[in-house]
């Protein structure tokens, strides 16, 4: 039976309402703006008329936006109530399966992410704000490839798949994924590994590599490297199933291999432990190298 990490879930605190304060801000203060003016400048001058306009131009707009908001406040309100009906009895729609058709965001053209799950599609944006999942592969997000094994619940909102609940599974309980276990020949054999999910032990600089029993995942994809926190100690500074590193595999110029995100990276002087460069991955003895 596939066991699983729950990346995300939709929290139901809080409320868009509170975007009417930033609206009321920008009313408050085009025409705080034109009454100071008023009061500071007598004369006629062009900055004082290029401050009234500005100042009233601002005041105006934001009242417009402000009716505009107004309008929608019966519908978000059912949107709300909606939302946490859904989430806290389970209602919402669920799909599970390998995550296929991955598409990462591309620089300068194309901001979305996405990908299908039996089917069904998914879409979204690190730059666009909506109540479910939204974080790309290119911020940390958790999908990054094709192949994961995934469980989602969502919602459809406006002819899109709203992620509600995201869930991968978990490596070390599934017995549909492998978990490649190498040996001590194979390790000095091949100095990277090959694609493929391997568990490592992490190894603590300040406590000369002792590992306290924990753990991570390594998810190694096309030269990408992904770590993830297994949560089997007692690391505080991370949650199980949080991804702690990812970038791409280099190899320094000291031999030592190591997590990097650009070229320059290979060639720094400070790597891994408590350095604060990139991580040192330790392909031979299956450890990453952290504070």
């Amino acid at each position: 039976m596939t066991e699983y990490i729950t990346i995300y879930e939709q929290s139901v605190t809080g409320s868009n309402l509170w975007h009417l304060s930033g609206i009321f801000s920008f009313v408050i203060f085009g025409f705080a703006v034109v009454f100071f003016t008023r009061r500071t400048f007598k004369s006629f001058s062009f900055f004082r008329q290029l401050v009234l306009f500005i100042g009233w131009a601002a005041g105006i707009m934001g009242l417009i936006l402000l009716m505009v908001f107004f309008t929608k406040i019966p519908e978000i309100l059912k949107n709300e109530r909606e939302l946490k009906t859904m989430m806290q009895n389970e209602t919402y729609l669920t799909v599970e399966g390998l995550t296929e058709g991955f598409t990462a965001p591309q620089e300068g053209s194309d901001h979305f992410e996405s990908f299908t799950v039996n089917g069904v599609g998914f879409r979204y944006s690190d730059y666009i704000m909506i109540r479910g999942y939204h974080t790309t592969s290119s911020k940390g997000g958790a999908i990054s490839r094709n192949g994961l094994q995934v469980r989602i619940g969502y919602r459809q909102l406006e002819g899109e798949n709203i992620i509600l609940k995201l869930e991968i599974a978990d490596p070390g309980h599934d017995s549909s994924i492998q978990v490649n276990e190498i040996s001590q020949n194979d390790h000095t054999s091949c100095e990277v590994l090959p694609d493929g999910i391997y568990r490592f032990d992490i190894a603590f600089a300040e406590w000369e590599g002792k590992t306290m029993g924990e753990t991570v995942t390594i998810e190694i994809y096309n030269n990408s490297i992904k770590v993830i926190y297994d949560g089997d100690g007692l690391l505080t500074r991370a949650q199980k199933g949080e991804v702690i590193d990812q970038g791409i595999i280099m190899k320094h110029k000291s031999g030592a291999w190591i997590i990097g995100k650009n070229p320059a990276d290979a060639q720094l002087d400070e790597i891994g432990g408590c350095t604060g460069g990139p991580a040192i991955i330790d392909f031979a003895n299956m450890r990453y190298w952290m504070c």
